[in-house]
């Protein structure tokens, strides 16, 4: 959640540009359980943390989401090293090589 989703919701985020707090979003509570989840090294305790921000924003509701993209990949198998996570296409391919080449 830290990339991409933790700078949409923070109070020091709030700006007037693409991939920040636009709605000028307010909750200490959110900015300390992601400023905390940031460093907490048990898995559990961080999952919390991040579950504890998620229901929240679920009941004040900043932002209303209407879309999910999803994103597909298919290769061919003469090719390894291609990228196959949530990211689908907006991933680098710089690891992705042709088994056959020399």
């Amino acid at each position: 959640p830290v990339i991409g989703i933790e700078r949409m919701y923070i109070s020091k985020n709030i700006k007037n540009l693409i991939w920040t707090n636009t709605m000028g979003y307010n909750n200490p509570e959110v900015d300390r359980l992601f400023a905390e989840a940031q460093v907490e090294q048990n898995f559990e305790n961080r999952k919390r943390m991040y579950n504890k921000v998620q229901e929240i924003l679920v009941d004040e509701l900043p932002i209303i989401w209407f879309l999910e993209v999803e994103y597909y990949s298919f290769h061919n198998k003469d090719f390894e090293g291609v990228p196959l996570d949530v990211w689908g296409p907006m991933n680098p391919y710089d690891t992705i090589y042709w088994k056959k080449g020399k």
